[in-house]
């Protein structure tokens, strides 16, 4: 199979365009996309809404942290896989356990963590 030039429309004002060279590497690429691009805020308040969502990337110590963030506060971490450096929604916390707001944290000025 010839290689496939591909342009994915992610969002209104996002065009992606990759190349594959069979539906396995398409699959995967759009996967990967979608797993990054694909979300919305769920935080009480803001699910179902259309919000206003922007990427944004800091570091700390040469230590580089990914988050989708919300107009409402909440923010969504990014992990980053060993193999590959692909990025995955961080939804367990670091015991394991599933986050509530399917991994939507908001800063409690209070406590000093992410709740």
């Amino acid at each position: 199979m010839s290689k496939m030039k591909v342009n994915y429309k992610a969002k209104p004002n996002l065009v992606i365009e990759f190349e594959a060279a069979g539906q396995k590497e398409l699959f995967e690429e759009m996967a990967g996309l979608q797993e990054i691009l694909n979300h919305s805020c769920q935080r009480d308040g803001c699910k179902g809404k259309d919000t206003k969502l922007h990427y944004a990337v800091r570091e700390v110590e040469g230590n580089k942290f990914y988050e989708l963030k919300c107009e409402c506060g909440g923010a969504l971490g990014f992990g980053s896989h060993k193999v590959g450096g692909t990025l995955f929604p961080q939804k367990k916390d670091q015991e394991g356990e599933w986050l509530p707001y399917n991994g939507w944290t908001k800063w409690n000025n209070e406590t000093k963590k992410r709740e």
